[in-house]
């Protein structure tokens, strides 16, 4: 069994701001680490001990995005509302995160050729998840014109003040196509002796119609 983490709740003093993230060790012990750096006392308000801490602190952080503070580090909202975070979060964790995993354990064994018969209930998430990339395409189409738009704001400088940075960031490649060219038996040596098989299960969607013909 996976050792379980914390997910964590604090409140900090008596103001609607709340303090959310994971610990390996007891959260008393975190509470008592993050009080030195912090001027008001930090109550604990909810606790989950979890195997996919990661997972559900990433989906109540992102339930609760729009009422992050400035700082980054803590969330502006009432109780009522970080509360219906976590209870909606640890569903989806729990449902989703096993599968997740299961999933993933799959996708590196290699197929057989058969090919199975889908239930009523796995067509069902075929048609959800067709419409679920569709609208996650177009919410990526206006992330990209948002995105441009601060960009383009931004123009030649670092960054806009108290909205986004745009620094340069160095990456280095190995240009791997000049180095066949220049050294062909160096290449091939070194690759039959480097090659490692990464293989993996390449999952495609079938292009079914999914109009209503009745």
């Amino acid at each position: 069994m996976a050792t379980l983490k914390h997910v964590y709740c604090f409140q900090v003093g008596s103001e609607d701001c709340f303090k959310i993230g994971l610990t390996k060790n007891t959260p008393k012990k975190r509470a008592r680490e993050l009080a030195t750096g912090s001027p008001s006392k930090l109550t604990e308000r909810r606790v989950e001990a979890t195997e996919y801490p990661r997972a559900l602190e990433r989906r109540i952080h992102t339930l609760l995005s729009a009422k992050r503070a400035e700082n980054g580090e803590f969330f502006r909202a009432t109780w009522q509302e970080v509360e219906t975070a976590f209870n909606n979060a640890l569903e989806f964790v729990r449902e989703s995160q096993p599968l997740v995993a299961a999933a993933n354990k799959m996708r590196a064994q290699k197929p057989t050729p058969t090919v199975a018969e889908p239930t009523d209930e796995i067509r069902g998430a075929y048609r959800e998840l067709r419409m679920a990339r569709c609208e996650r395409q177009l919410l990526d189409d206006r992330i990209e014109l948002l995105e441009s738009k601060i960009q383009m704001a931004i123009g030649r400088n670092s960054g806009l003040a108290g909205i986004a940075s745009w620094e340069w960031v160095d990456n280095w490649q190995f240009d791997t196509s000049a180095f066949k060219k220049e050294e062909p038996d160096k290449y091939e040596e070194l690759y039959e002796k480097y090659k490692r098989n990464s293989g993996a299960r390449r999952f495609v969607l079938e292009k079914v119609d999914l109009t209503d013909k009745g």
